[in-house]
């Protein structure tokens, strides 16, 4: 109770003094900010500012794709001869060219070595007759490889002639010879 009536006269006490005007009081301490407000609204853009300096070279930045290929230039002066090269392998042989014509002939070689004697020959026909001679009745057969008496005489002599290699006898009425260059046998008959 008694509590009571004392904040009665507090109130009341501050009643009477809110009605009379007293000397202003001390400025008090700043309150805390307030909340922020909302943004407002952007200003208009400021005038250009000054070129700044220029900054340090960056890095190299990667390769770029190749560009398309430009129009050929005017072609340069003629260089100079450069030195031979190696050698190459060897093509292929060519085709056989056209016959040349015909030389002149060449002077006689050497007369070659005498060959083999060749095969015997067949008999040649016996030789016509000689004319009768006188006394012994003798008649001499040559001109051919073989020569062959009559029957009615009798061979005497025979031997070959003309580089005749070999001499064969027919009997006791003829003779042949065999040789390269034109043998000949001489028979001589007589009479019987």
């Amino acid at each position: 109770m008694r509590t009571l009536v004392v904040a009665i006269a507090v109130a009341a006490l501050f009643a009477v003094s809110g009605c009379a005007k007293g000397d202003k009081g001390d400025k008090g301490d700043q309150g805390p900010p307030g909340v922020a407000g909302p943004a407002g609204p952007a200003g208009p853009a400021g005038p250009k500012g000054d070129p700044g300096p220029a900054g340090a070279i960056g890095p190299q930045g990667p390769k770029g794709e190749p560009g398309v290929a430009g129009p050929a230039g005017p072609a340069g002066p003629k260089g100079e001869i450069g030195p031979a090269g190696p050698a190459g392998p060897a093509g292929p042989q060519g085709d056989p060219g056209p016959a040349g014509a015909i030389g002149p002939q060449g002077p006689q070689g050497a007369a070659g070595a005498q060959g083999p004697a060749g095969p015997k020959g067949e008999t040649g026909p016996a030789g016509p007759a000689g004319p009768q001679g006188s006394g012994l009745g003798l008649r001499v057969l040559s001109g051919q490889a073989r020569a062959q008496c009559e029957p009615d005489e009798i061979m005497i002599s025979a031997y070959c002639a003309g580089g005749a290699i070999e001499l064969h006898l027919v009997g006791t009425t003829g003779a042949s010879c065999e040789g390269e260059s034109n043998p000949e046998a001489v028979v001589v008959c007589a009479k019987k």
